[in-house]
């Protein structure tokens, strides 16, 4: 029986899913969460292994708060249930397994997407030096963990955005970082932590510089991707779809 956290600040949405989640015989309640702080939290206590979540939430914004969720725990099934066509579209492209519009979906609705998803099928997470020979050890790591994972058919696109990810970690914030991946049925999230100071932002395009390119063809790689600020650093990630 998987466990289920509810994020929403409506108390009506939190009492009705649990009152349904209390019959159902492979779901079960785990806890509820009003905002986003406190999901992350709760995440981290109670382990579960699914969670219900409004983008609609008053302290973080939906791609902040899906990171987050992501970090905390990156097996997690996510299943975005929201009031906004706009939120709706950008979990879509932020890693959430499920999007339903509150409106159009009920309820029971959400619960039959919970018993869809199945969160992560892999999760694999590394640390590495600040020297750039790191960028060329953490592209192999990653290969050989897609190659393990039996998903080929995205690994020269995920190679591609670690080395831009990476290279910006070392000559830019000339850090060590963690190389994370999150492997699901849509696609695969790569997320790259490192302790410089600052946030990397897209150039405009100039033929005469070699550099500079790199968000923009992460950009064009990549189905969505963010910066989320970290105690002592920051998270570039990218959803690379399948």
């Amino acid at each position: 029986m998987r466990s289920v956290l509810v994020v929403d600040d409506d108390d009506d949405v939190r009492d009705h899913l649990r009152t349904i989640l209390s019959g159902h015989d492979s779901l079960r309640w785990a806890g509820a969460a009003r905002d986003g702080a406190e999901a992350v939290q709760r995440t981290l206590d109670l382990h579960p292994d699914l969670v219900v979540v409004d983008m609609g939430l008053p302290d973080l914004a939906g791609h902040d708060l899906l990171g987050a969720l992501r970090r905390a725990r990156p097996t997690m099934g996510i299943v975005v249930f929201t009031a906004s066509a706009s939120a709706a579209e950008g979990a879509r492209g932020g890693g959430a397994d499920e999007v339903l519009r509150k409106g159009e979906a009920d309820l029971r609705a959400v619960v039959d997407s919970l018993q869809r998803v199945g969160g992560s099928v892999h999760a694999s997470s590394q640390d590495f030096g600040p020297e750039i020979g790191s960028v060329r050890s953490a592209r192999r790591a990653a290969t050989e963990a897609l190659r393990a994972w039996g998903c080929t058919d995205i690994a020269d696109e995920a190679s591609l955005v670690i080395s831009e990810l990476t290279t910006n970690a070392v000559t830019h914030a000339r850090s060590a970082f963690r190389l994370s991946l999150a492997l699901f049925a849509t696609g695969l999230r790569i997320e790259v932590t490192d302790r410089g100071p600052g946030v990397p932002e897209p150039q405009p395009p100039d033929s005469f510089r070699a550099g500079g390119r790199g968000l923009a063809l992460i950009g064009q790689l990549a189905r969505s991707w963010g910066i989320d600020p970290v105690h002592g650093g920051k998270t570039v990630w990218a959803f690379i779809g399948r």
